[in-house]
């Protein structure tokens, strides 16, 4: 008789939802035969395995560019012939030398400027010094006790002043001849212009000669490749029936020893009670889908994963409560 536990009845639903291609296009698969007494089956989804697979891909096609190569000059000297040429005029220049003359310099007129001439003047000044406070003496004989009015005398002083005796003026200064060395150039020998004609000579010139001329070549271009990578699917994702926990192999002791292992795997934040929790369900479910294994019901595969035995906490005794949901 097959066993189909009432905590695996989600697992096809959640088998259709996850795969639903998979179950418009494929029938599901019938369930095992010949299941022995004690034995629970449940219908799982087994994702795809992939394999990564690097190829070359192609990022740019072999081709072909030209290339210039230049031209090639050398610079050599070689002797020039040049013929005899018309008449050409040469002038010689003058020989002349430096020579020193006593010349008479005339003289000149300036205009000098003549400043002004000032005389000293003393005249007798006349000052008044007019009335003046000074202290009194009274009748009876006693200083200091009354204030007079006096009045001063007349006095005179001697004052100096300058008088503007010739104003400022200018006047025209002759300068007399006076005598100067200078220097002049002599003429010794004339300038002489004539005309000559030009021989045949030759001479050196530096010639550029091309040794090798401007060509064009066609340089290949080979193509170019990366390394990509894809993934390839190796095992197509499917449903199959797998051996699984239900009411007749699940015991309290097998769950705490799931809880533990969850708790290890980082994924169990709660007590491991011995209680099928939809927290442990849910811990469950993250296990599963991170390490790629069949999802719907928490398969012997799972545990086998897990590091957790089937035969943990047989001595204990199954509880009601441990069987909840």
């Amino acid at each position: 008789m097959t066993h189909r536990p009432t905590l695996l009845l989600p697992a096809l639903a959640l088998l259709l939802a996850s795969a639903p291609t998979l179950a418009q296009q494929t029938l599901l698969p019938e369930p095992p035969a010949h299941q022995k007494p004690g034995e629970c089956y449940g219908l799982v989804y087994v994702p795809a395995a992939f394999r990564t697979v690097e190829e070359q891909q192609l990022v740019a096609p072999a081709s072909e560019r030209i290339e210039t190569i230049p031209a090639v000059y050398a610079t050599e000297q070689v002797l020039v012939t040049l013929p005899a040429s018309k008449q050409r005029r040469v002038v010689t220049p003058a020989v002349t030398e430096t020579v020193e003359e006593t010349v008479l310099v005339a003289g000149r007129q300036q205009r000098v400027a003549v400043p002004a001439r000032y005389k000293t003047v003393e005249q007798q000044v006349t000052v008044a010094a007019g009335p003046q406070l000074k202290p009194g003496t009274l009748l009876d004989g006693s200083e200091n006790g009354a204030i007079c009015v006096v009045e001063e005398a007349t006095t005179t002083r001697t004052v100096r002043t300058q008088v503007l005796e010739r104003p400022a003026s200018t006047r025209l200064v002759s300068t007399a001849p006076r005598e100067k060395v200078v220097q002049r150039q002599k003429i010794i020998t004339p300038a002489v212009t004539e005309w000559v004609t030009v021989p045949k000579r030759t001479v050196k010139r530096q010639v550029k000669k091309l040794v090798t001329p401007a060509s064009a070549r066609s340089v290949p271009v080979p193509a170019r490749y990366e390394t990509v990578q894809r993934q390839e699917i190796t095992t197509p994702a499917r449903a199959e029936w797998q051996p699984v926990l239900c009411e007749t192999n699940l015991t309290p002791a097998l769950v705490q020893s799931l809880q533990e292992a969850l708790k290890a795997q980082g994924l169990y934040p709660g007590a491991a009670n011995g209680r099928l929790t939809p927290q442990t369900e849910a811990a469950v479910r993250r296990y599963q889908q991170r390490e790629q294994l069949a999802t719907g019901g928490l398969s012997l595969a799972t545990l086998e994963k897990l590091g957790v035995s089937l035969t943990a906490g047989h001595a204990l005794v199954p509880k009601p409560s441990a069987l909840a949901p």
